[in-house]
């Protein structure tokens, strides 16, 4: 009887497959909602039946929304001796802009032969999803806010352009769209702040960043959105009341944390509004004639290394200006000593720093000041005329005088003069007492080394050689630093393959479960490093979009993006992660590091 059963298994497990490939493949597009906001996504599922390992389909007619997947499930049912098989795909569509679209068919190509579902319209409606205020936040799981600090500047008055990002759920990533700013200079103003806020009783974690702004001409202007796409762990278990953002509010009574357990990260996106900004030209009315177009409030002041000094010795002036504005484009100060000084200008430095009012700066010049005759001196004052814009009014800030004490050389030339014998002129015999030069050496062994060794000749080479060599040294380091603090993303980039073959080598010591989720996240971090942007938050789409502009080649982006939809598939599909997967993926890896690396060029 066992010999029997085990003949009616083998003969089923060789007929189930045969009856699922009878099966005409079919698919089906289907949709979680048909109406949503910008920045609110959409779940799309498309179901193939009748194959039990179907290619991922595409989804056509689709630009208008960001497309990121989210997984895969597989179903298989043997109703009455029948055998059927379909497997899911999910995706998550976020609206790129308001309107009415048609998206679908999805398709796939079996044996060369294409098959299509039906199609699906989708609304995006138009609406603001950031509130005014924090206390308009209301039950949402976050928002954005934008403001700046003055609506109605003057020309080249600095304003502060500052933005915030509420969240009270956990963040896995999030990407910054920034605006351009057209009609401003701007400067960030550090890295971005993390707080915290209660709102309500609430506890809100805060991002915060901002840019100091310099409005270059009049007129209106206006301060374009700023976008974060964010990926949100919303808890998994239900609250007792609906939120009016998500749909659904997910929290567990008052711990959003409850048991640790939270859905597969959702994408949103946040928009603040637009600003706009009345720019006001300078007034011509009291203008000063030495007025240089700096807007602020700057603080003067001088300084000499030493007021007593001898004629033709040097003292060092230092003139300092600091305060809030654009201070980097203070000119530089005059001073007329006529007759009386001989003045050396050193280059200006420039030192900026952040403070609450924006961006502050001290600029610094230096002279070099030589006193020309003796007796009781003194520098005239150093003014600077400037734009003060909460007065509206212009301004003259001015230096003390200086006073010097100038005294006799303590070494006089000596000055050979004449003397004279008597009224006549005794013709004397000229005696040649020394020799002021060697007699000249015609010979051309005069053009070598005289009573030098090999060894002592090639000690002087390298001593000669060192300074230049030290200089190269010094050079290229002084390079290195400019290159760091002018670019805040060169050490990443610099140190990105290092990092990330370090991870590979580290990826073994992964469990199954967590194994491809670092190895997507070591690439991703790997492309964002290269590439200066932030990689976690980037979906596969995302990435092969953002490569294309770095010239890296399209089998490439290809390759990168079915490497990050595998470890997607495997993370949230449920796929399992066997010892040959491990292995194959962590190969992949490695070649996908080396070959976008020499690829990128930013």
């Amino acid at each position: 009887m066992a010999k029997i059963g085990r003949i009616f298994i083998i003969a089923g497990l060789i007929l189930v497959p045969a009856l699922g490939r009878a099966d005409e493949p079919s698919l089906e597009l289907t949709v979680d909602r048909t109406t949503a906001s910008p920045g609110e996504p959409i779940t799309a599922q498309v179901t193939v039946s009748g194959l039990t390992s179907p290619p991922q389909p595409v989804l056509k007619n689709a630009d208008a929304f960001e497309i990121r997947p989210l997984g895969t499930s597989s179903q298989i049912q043997i109703v009455n001796g029948r055998y059927s098989a379909s497997k899911t795909f999910q995706f998550q569509l976020m609206p790129r802009n308001a309107g009415e679209f048609t998206i679908g068919p999805a398709e796939i190509t079996v044996g060369g032969k294409t098959y299509q579902s039906g199609t699906v319209t989708l609304t995006v409606a138009k609406g603001a999803q950031a509130p005014a205020t924090p206390q308009e936040a209301g039950d949402r799981m976050a928002f954005v806010t934008a403001e700046v600090s003055e609506t109605n500047p003057y020309v080249h008055q600095q304003i502060v352009y500052t933005f915030r990002f509420y969240s009270r759920v956990p963040l896995r990533g999030s990407e910054l769209k920034a605006p351009d700013f057209s009609g401003f200079q701007k400067e960030q103003l550090g890295d971005v702040r993390h707080t915290q806020k209660v709102i309500n009783g609430q506890t809100w974690d805060v991002n915060e960043i901002r840019w100091a702004l310099f409005p270059v001409a009049p007129g209106e202007t206006e301060i374009g959105p700023t976008e974060v796409d964010a990926d949100l762990l919303l808890p998994s278990r239900r609250g007792p009341f609906r939120d009016p953002f998500f749909g659904e509010d997910p929290l567990f009574g008052n711990d959003p944390f409850f048991n640790g357990m939270f859905q597969p990260a959702q994408r949103r996106r946040f928009s603040a509004d637009p600003i706009a900004v009345n720019v006001r030209p300078l007034p011509s009315e009291g203008r000063p004639g030495d007025f240089a177009g700096f807007v602020g409030t700057p603080r003067l002041s001088a300084q000499l290394s030493a007021r007593d000094v001898e004629v033709g010795e040097s003292a060092t002036l230092t003139l300092s200006v600091q305060g809030n504005g654009d201070i980097r484009d203070v000119p530089a100060p005059r001073l007329d000593g006529g007759s009386d000084f001989k003045t050396y200008d050193d280059e200006p430095s420039f030192k900026s720093a952040t403070g609450n009012q924006g961006l502050e700066g001290t600029k610094t010049f230096k002279k070099a000041i030589v006193p020309l005759r003796t007796g009781e001196m003194t520098l005239p004052p150093f003014r600077l005329s400037y734009f003060d814009p909460k007065t509206g009014q212009y301004q003259t800030v001015a230096t003390d005088p200086i006073p010097i004490h100038v005294r006799p050389s303590s070494h006089p030339e000596s000055t050979n003069l004449p003397i004279s014998g008597g009224s006549e002129t005794k013709k004397q015999e000229v005696t040649v007492l020394a020799h002021d030069l060697m007699p000249i050496d015609r010979g051309l062994s005069a053009l070598g080394f005289q009573d030098v060794s090999p060894k002592m000749r090639s000690a002087f080479l390298l001593a000669a050689f060192v300074p230049f060599l030290g200089f190269l040294i010094a050079w290229q380091w002084r390079r290195r630093l400019d290159r760091i603090r002018s670019d805040s993303g060169f050490l990443k980039r610099e140190r990105a393959s290092k990092t990330a073959w370090q991870g590979v080598r580290n990826l073994g010591r992964a469990t199954d479960r967590e194994f491809p989720e670092r190895a997507a996240h070591i690439l991703r971090g790997f492309l964002g490093d290269k590439a200066g942007i932030d990689g976690g938050s980037l979906t596969p789409a995302d990435v092969h979009a953002r490569l294309e502009p770095l010239h890296v080649s399209r089998e490439t982006r290809d390759a990168v993006r079915r490497f990050l939809e595998e470890c997607d598939e495997a993370l949230y599909g449920g796929q399992p992660v066997t010892a040959e997967f491990r292995k194959r993926l962590a190969e992949e890896l490695g070649k996908l590091v080396e070959r976008a690396g020499k690829e990128i060029r930013t």
